[in-house]
């Protein structure tokens, strides 16, 4: 059986065709139901599972009569609900949008990830991680344990035989950027080697070379989900910091432009080992790192 995150994708995409078929905006049917507006606002996100009694009230709005039809949409909502959310254990620490990524992680078959600034979450040591949560974050303990505990189950994820396939497109400058100091730096380069070895694991850089390219716009994530129907997901962070998840399909269709321009730009897979050798020789150069 399909898991939850991604039945609610589904079940929540068929909603809006079919509130776009009656030619309906969320207010005129929040009125009808006499709903309030950020309830059917919610639903349309997939913020909220949706009852079996909402939704049949909502298919009569909209004028759905078919059974099949009608059954197939409450197998959906039912199967929604059944599990909790991936990382629901960890709603201490973890904002509900950040829980939301994380299950539309597990839940894809490709992961494309562009970052400018940070090693992605997927591939960081954990020396790499506490001090990106301490000297960059401003996050004390005992917060931080329970991050990095967080951190270190969403990383199941690079060998689990149900992984999708990620690819990171790295800008060079995050491999020169010493976050925790040289040695732990150091460190984080050799594992970005090791791991990119692994099967399911593509690991590029964007080099300095590329110049100005529109992949400075900002980083962002593309996922792509194994079940017709599903709509592809890009995930990024707002101006004022809140993330953003875009299924729109002019959203979808400029950002797999991009990424295929940036593609282009990215230097081979094979060539990874050239770029964070680079960074640690200039590391040692400057001397904060031993030349054993």
């Amino acid at each position: 059986m399909p898991d939850p995150v991604t039945t609610r994708r589904q079940l929540v995409a068929e909603l809006r065709r079919l509130r776009s078929a009656a030619e309906s905006n969320q207010r005129q049917v929040a009125e009808a139901l006499d709903w309030s507006p950020s309830k059917i606002h919610r639903i349309e996100k997939g913020e909220v599972s949706i009852s079996v009694t909402d939704l049949r009230a909502l298919l009569g709005y909209y004028g759905v009569t078919d059974r099949a039809t009608i059954a197939d949409l409450v197998e959906l909502a039912k199967a929604a609900r059944k599990r909790a959310m991936p990382f629901s254990a960890f709603r201490d620490v973890l904002p509900p949008d950040t829980i939301r990524f994380l299950a539309y992680e597990e839940a894809a078959s490709s992961v494309t990830a562009v970052e400018l600034l940070v090693v992605p979450g997927l591939l960081q040591t954990e020396g790499y991680t506490r001090a990106w949560l301490s000297d960059v974050q401003g996050i004390a303990e005992p917060r931080i344990e329970r991050l990095v505990a967080s951190r270190r189950e969403r990383q199941r994820l690079l060998t689990d035989p149900r992984s999708p396939q990620l690819t990171f497109l790295l800008d060079e400058s995050l491999l020169h950027r010493a976050v925790g100091g040289p040695e732990v730096m150091a460190a984080q380069l050799r594992w970005l080697g090791q791991v990119a070895d692994l099967p399911n694991v593509s690991v590029r850089v964007l080099p300095f070379s590329a110049g100005g390219h529109p992949g400075l716009r900002g980083s962002f994530v593309f996922l792509t989900f194994p079940e017709p129907n599903t709509p592809d997901v890009v995930h990024m962070e707002g101006r004022r910091g809140d993330l953003l998840f875009r299924d729109e399909p002019a959203v979808i269709d400029a950002h797999r432009q991009l990424l295929d321009d940036l593609l282009l730009l990215a230097a081979a897979p094979d060539r990874l080992g050239e770029y964070l050798q680079t960074a640690e020789n200039r590391m040692r150069a400057s001397g904060g790192l031993d030349r054993t």
